[in-house]
């Protein structure tokens, strides 16, 4: 666990004046600077709202603005690098890529082998993909905010 990294914050209604705190996934959903929610929750409304109509408590900051603060930031290739679907499309190319390599290689063997190595290759290749995935995402996010997790930005 990070130095800096949050466990929970708490969002303002500014229709009602009132304080919600956002924990676990829910959290993470609302933090994330691409992927954010259209609308959140009001504890004390008890209805969702538009998540313009609410703030951050600890900085007064809409949050709209603080997504846009910090998405601005990603541009072109670093904007590609950073979004978990970069991440997910390294995984399918290793998928591919390990199951095509390992179904000829393990051809050589028969069918069976074939078969064996294609699900070797889809398992190792797939798993490496997902390493290396990850960590562009993370460099890149590190280099252009200090941190790969969402949560832990003011």
């Amino acid at each position: 666990m990070g130095q800096n990294q949050r466990e929970s914050r708490v969002y303002r209604h500014r229709e009602c004046g009132e304080e919600t705190l956002v924990d676990g996934m829910d959290f993470t959903y609302v933090s994330h600077i691409f992927y954010h929610p259209k609308q959140t929750f009001c504890a004390s409304c008890d209805d969702y709202f538009p998540i313009q109509e609410f703030e951050w408590a600890d900085t007064g900051e809409c949050i709209t603005d603080w997504y846009a603060r910090y998405a601005v930031k990603f541009k072109g290739l670093n904007r590609i690098l950073a979004d978990e679907l970069f991440v997910y499309g390294v995984i399918i190319l290793g998928i591919l890529v390990g199951g095509g390599i390992g179904f000829f290689v393990g051809n050589a063997w028969g069918i069976w082998g074939g078969i064996g190595g294609m699900i070797a290759g889809v398992i190792v290749v797939g798993f490496v993909g997902f390493v290396v995935g990850v960590m562009i995402k993370e460099s890149v996010c590190r280099r252009l905010l200090g941190t790969e997790d969402f949560r832990s930005l003011l």
